[in-house]
């Protein structure tokens, strides 16, 4: 589960948002009474034509939400269509959804996109905003094509995309990648404590491994931790209502969660493992 505010609401035994979706441009009496699309939910839209059941990597498929992020009044969540590309949604209240072209795409330079996460670089501390706005945004993703730190054949690379224009339009950075190590599923997230950047990121032997960084392109190992998989997520949330006792919350790829410290290089599990939803 890589949306944190949805964790969040799991976590707290709050069902997450049931949200309605259409497509930029389109009309609610088309996208709504297409005869197989559902009525609730998230679902994607076919912008290069229309095919019923789409497969894996076909227009129309969508799988891995890559993050939900806040800016300027508007949420932003991504998705994948199995690394082709990272589709694109915006709302107001995390009810209605409109869905915007693909916000970039696999190229023959690192193959295709896979899941990540996106930040919001209030302080510029990547150097990359520009133009009006106040902050850039900043999608990290695993590219499918990757070397290892020696430049041999290895794990896939971690490579960002940024946009000065609330999420419109989206440049790769021409330094790519930022990371080579590790495997895939980028978490990145602001430490405040420390005034750096941290990532978690799946990888041998496996589990998460934790990395550093005060600007978003250049990064340290800090630690390990064994025994999870895949699409990590990773937040705190104040024990009880207080923000004055937080705990963080690690999520697995599963879904699966644990509540526990985090001191800046170091996650400690407080709790055995929780499922993400209370079973029958």
């Amino acid at each position: 589960m890589k949306n944190s505010l949805i964790a969040a609401l799991v976590i707290a035994g709050l069902p997450p948002t049931v949200a309605f979706c259409k497509a930029a441009g389109e009309t609610d009496a088309k996208i709504y009474h297409e005869k197989y699309r559902p009525q609730f939910h998230i679902t994607a839209k076919q912008w290069e034509g229309h095919k019923l059941n789409p497969k894996s990597r076909e227009d129309g498929w969508l799988n891995d939400i890559n993050g939900l992020v806040y800016y300027v009044g508007e949420y932003h969540a991504f998705a994948q269509q199995w690394n082709r590309c990272w589709l694109h949604f915006v709302s107001r209240d995390l009810l209605h959804w409109t869905e915007l072209p693909p916000a970039f795409w696999e190229d023959k330079q690192f193959g295709g996109v896979q899941s990540g996460s996106t930040v919001i670089d209030k302080a510029n501390t990547s150097g990359l905003a520009t133009g009006k706005e106040n902050a850039v945004m900043v999608a990290f993703w695993s590219s499918t094509i990757g070397t290892d730190a020696n430049g041999g054949e290895g794990h896939p690379n971690q490579c960002i995309s940024y946009s000065n224009d609330k999420g419109r339009t989206w440049t790769k950075y021409d330094k790519n990648p930022v990371l080579k190590d590790a495997d895939r599923d980028p978490k990145v997230f602001w430490y405040e404590p420390e005034k750096k950047w941290v990532m978690v990121l799946w990888g041998p032997p496996g589990g998460y491994l934790f990395f550093s960084s005060k600007d978003l392109k250049n990064w340290q190992k800090m630690s390990f931790l064994p025994g999870y998989f895949e699409c990590p997520d990773m937040f705190a949330l104040p024990l009880d209502g207080d923000r004055n006792h937080m705990k963080w919350a690690l999520v697995n790829g599963n879904g699966e969660y644990v509540l526990g410290d985090f001191d800046g290089t170091n996650f400690k599990a407080e709790t055995v493992r929780k499922p993400s939803c209370a079973g029958p």
